[in-house]
């Protein structure tokens, strides 16, 4: 599985998620690579095998809207990949 995070690493939330994902992929033994990028953004970003979380939530938010994903919506996504491996 292909993970992709980007980020802010000055805000505390943002590396909460970041390390949420790091922890429940080692925690779940799912085998993955993970790519995380250091910028400015005002909510992250997860893309998981090239779909971002924001196309795979289950319930999708209005088009175009920022939104700050929920630690339960990541933990969904990257289930639901690791069983479809």
């Amino acid at each position: 599985m292909d993970i992709e995070l980007i980020y802010f690493s000055k805000d505390p939330r943002q590396v909460e998620l970041r390390d949420f994902v790091k922890e429940f992929v080692a925690r779940s033994g799912i085998l993955a690579s993970i790519t995380e990028t250091d910028q400015p953004v005002k909510s992250p970003t997860v893309t998981v095998n090239g779909q971002s979380l924001c196309d795979l939530r289950k319930n999708p938010r209005r088009s175009g809207s920022r939104m700050f994903p929920s630690l339960e919506d990541i933990a969904r996504v990257l289930e639901k990949h690791s069983w479809c491996l």
